[in-house]
């Protein structure tokens, strides 16, 4: 059984990332006007127009994405980066997971207080209503994956490890 399927997800913009972007703003604001201030105005005008790509350089790279892709008996995840830049975040065959449940569920909360060698978030937010989890064998140990797949990547889950996916 041969497929390919695909989902992306965007990361919510949080607080987190809303605290980086008044950082940066800030930053280059106040280099500027110090610039500005001890060198002459048109200085601080050159530093703040040299300093608006690097800026947008840092806050575009706030917008995240995470693209899940099952092909055959393997999910890969990769993150997408400002839209700019590909990181793959984990990837694992079919047979070395050992269960896909919701993150909500109550019979399969044990699971995820488990000892982990390494876990991966690659939910729209912390909380995401649809989240799950996988627990998967791979470097270094155990690894646990947080995820929203949809309907399509469970289906073709559930092709190749039935009896794991929830």
């Amino acid at each position: 059984m041969e497929n390919y399927v695909d989902y992306l997800v965007k990361k919510k913009f949080g607080a987190g990332d809303a605290a980086k972007l008044a950082v940066v703003i800030f930053a280059l604001a106040f280099i500027s006007n110090s610039v500005a201030m001890w060198v002459g105005r048109a200085s601080g005008l050159v530093v703040l127009a040299f300093g608006l790509y690097p800026a947008y350089l840092l806050v575009s790279g706030l917008r995240r994405e995470y693209e899940y892709v099952v092909t055959a008996d393997h999910l890969d995840v990769d993150e997408i980066i400002g839209g700019r830049r590909r990181r793959r975040l984990c990837g694992f065959d079919f047979d070395a997971m050992e269960l896909c449940a919701p993150v909500a569920d109550k019979d399969s909360a044990p699971e995820m207080r488990r000892e982990f060698a390494k876990t991966f978030n690659a939910a729209s937010a912390p909380k995401a209503p649809n989240a799950r989890f996988a627990v998967f064998s791979g470097e270094g140990g155990l690894n646990l994956l947080i995820f929203e797949p949809d309907e399509r990547i469970l289906a073709a889950m559930r092709g190749y490890a039935r009896s794991k996916v929830k």
